[in-house]
């Protein structure tokens, strides 16, 4: 269907003065009575006006098929809107409406019209389809690691239906397109995905707000199911995919099964006592039939443990101990945190911490962080660049699927790598070489991951991003100019990186620059020739003219060369650029 400006101005003007609200939102309107035939005061008394929506815009029951619909609408073309809406619906939403909790009393008045409806047609109703509509193209959804990542964060309440229905309720959840008629991002989730964790005995702690941990010991086989049918959603949570088979921990993992359940010479009770334990989370918890059930569960820390686990059950599948169940499977057990009723901002700091005790790089813990997630997404919309947020995240990916995701580009941006990027284009060159600390720092890394990145021409921070390919090269060119009188050049990579940074984005060739080297990662000789030029027209100049001024001057005479990892000492160059050839402080923000 084609819903126009002009026929939402006028339904806006017909129906402001009785019932108010913005322009946006007689969209919903419009939408309703088309899509399902309704009259207009019918749609009116389906959709919201005003705030507190918890992510829901308006709903319709259709009797004939039991379909329930709750809907989210946004007049625009950028799907990339749904995101708070989804988080909103996540954490608050569906458990306004289908769980016992109080209601909130300053929720909008339209939820509670929407829960008496399917208190009253509870019996009737046999989906529950989840629409975020817009006029853009949703199949761009599908394409998005953001939306991906909340969409399934939603899924995983599908739990709450199944309570207040009795039953189990289908569940879809759709992006759809009122202009293009397309649509994206669909998934049905027929079942919740619960799980006899065998833990029979446990002990359990109380968080700060209402969270619960239940701490036991589990089978790797009951770890084994849950990643086996839920495939890699059972890691969406983790830090990194799995590390290669030939890795140290991953070596001793197999080592010790093989160990235990080929050879005999351990006994199962043993692997308990050698191994760190996991640590998983669940959207609900309970203690059923003497055992432990959890629901919707996902690994926050131990894939490497679950994955050699699984690969040596199916490498040994035909062998006589395993295939004749004379080894003891079902003794090897692990120790286990459970960690349920939590916040996404919890469970991100849980994960967090618990992989901090394993030897694991600071920037790996922030990989799921939701910037890292729109920073992939921009990536790969506006320049079909994979961003590799994750460890071996690219290589995971077969070539028709790197297709399917639109990646156009068969190399990476490393999330470390860019991390320097922003810090080089900002002068930060005493935290470039302790970028550890950048990512410990919750302080330094809100600056550099700030959500102003997000407005960042992304073609610029490619061209700054690949001047680090030939510092190398660059750098000697540095020390051509006079290996005596620069021969602090060696120590100053992160300097040069930082004034080339400048140099290109204030160059009179930059816009030339853009159309022919930002569209991919490939360093081009007409590209290094270009970095080349501006060592020697710009860079050159400004260190001669900087290391001539105090209190520099003095530390060139004593050949100190620590000056040129500070941020006094660019700040001095910067000021020389500034002077000399009229720069302009440019940020990638």
């Amino acid at each position: 269907m084609t819903i126009s400006e002009h026929d939402l101005k006028q339904a806006y003007s017909d129906h402001n003065a009785d019932r108010h609200g913005l322009l946006e939102d007689y969209y919903g309107v419009l939408y309703l009575e088309r899509a399902f035939s309704l009259n207009r005061e019918d749609a009116l008394s389906r959709v919201t006006f005003g705030g507190n929506d918890y992510g829901i815009d308006g709903y319709h029951f259709d009797a004939a098929t039991g379909n329930f619909y709750l809907f989210q609408f946004k007049w625009s073309k950028n799907v990339a809107l749904f995101r708070d809406s989804l988080k909103r619906l996540t954490e608050n939403g569906l458990s306004q409406l289908f769980a016992s909790a109080v209601a909130d009393q300053r929720r909008n008045a339209l939820l509670d019209y929407v829960r008496s409806e399917l208190d009253e047609k509870r019996s009737l109703v046999r989906k529950v389809l989840i629409h975020f509509v817009f006029n853009g193209d949703a199949t761009e959804a599908d394409r998005s690691a953001t939306l991906e990542h909340l969409r399934e964060n939603l899924e995983s309440k599908k739990y709450l239906l199944n309570e207040f229905f009795g039953s189990e309720v289908d569940l879809t959840v759709e992006f759809r397109s009122s202009a293009t008629k397309t649509v994206g991002g669909r998934a049905k989730v027929t079942t919740s995905h619960t799980y006899d964790v065998g833990m029979k005995t446990y002990i359990t702690q109380n968080g700060p707000n209402g969270e619960v941990m239940h701490v036991g010991f589990v089978p790797l086989l009951a770890l084994r199911e849950m990643f086996t049918s839920m495939g890699g959603r059972f890691f969406e949570r983790n830090i990194r995919f799995a590390l290669a088979e030939g890795t140290a921990p991953n070596r001793a993992i197999a080592k010790a099964l093989k160990d235990i359940l080929l050879e005999g010479k351990q006994d199962p009770a043993t692997f308990a006592f050698n191994h760190n334990g996991i640590t998983l989370h669940a959207e609900r918890v309970v203690f059923h039939d003497g055992n432990l059930k959890v629901t919707e569960p996902r690994l926050l820390n131990g894939a490497q443990s679950v994955t050699t686990f699984a690969k040596f059950m199916e490498r040994f599948a035909d062998n006589p101990s395993i295939k004749k169940g004379t080894a003891p499977v079902n003794e090897v057990l692990v120790l286990a945190r459970i960690v349920s009723q939590s916040a996404d901002e919890f469970v991100t700091t849980v994960t967090l911490n618990n992989n901090r005790q394993n030897p694991v790089q600071p920037w790996a813990l922030r990989a799921n962080d939701l910037i890292q997630l729109q920073l992939a997404d921009q990536f790969r919309t506006e320049l079909g660049i994979f961003y590799q947020r994750q460890e071996n995240a690219f290589e995971s990916f077969t070539v028709e699927q790197l297709e399917e995701m639109e990646i156009t580009n068969q190399r990476f941006i490393e999330l470390q790598r860019l991390a320097l990027t922003f810090l080089a284009s900002e002068g930060h060159v005493e935290r470039m070489s302790k970028l550890k600390e950048v990512f410990e720092n919750d302080n330094y890394y809100r600056e550099v991951f700030d959500a102003r990145r997000l407005k960042a021409n992304f073609r610029h921070i490619v061209l700054c991003y690949k001047i680090r390919q030939r510092l190398n090269t660059l750098v000697r060119e540095i020390e051509s100019a006079g290996s005596i009188k620069y021969y602090f050049a060696g120590r100053a990579r992160n300097l040069v990186w930082a004034l080339l940074c400048q140099a290109v984005l204030n160059d009179p060739k930059l816009d030339s620059a853009v159309d022919r080297y930002s569209d991919n990662l490939t360093i081009e000789v007409n590209f290094s020739e270009w970095l080349r030029e501006l060592i020697r027209r710009r860079i050159v100049p400004i260190l001669r003219e900087a290391i001539e001024s105090p209190p520099f001057a003095a530390y060139v005479a004593e050949g100190k060369e620590d000056f040129v990892r500070t941020r006094a000492f660019y700040d001095r160059c910067l000021d020389v650029g500034m002077d000399k050839f009229n720069w302009v402080k440019k940020y990638l923000r």
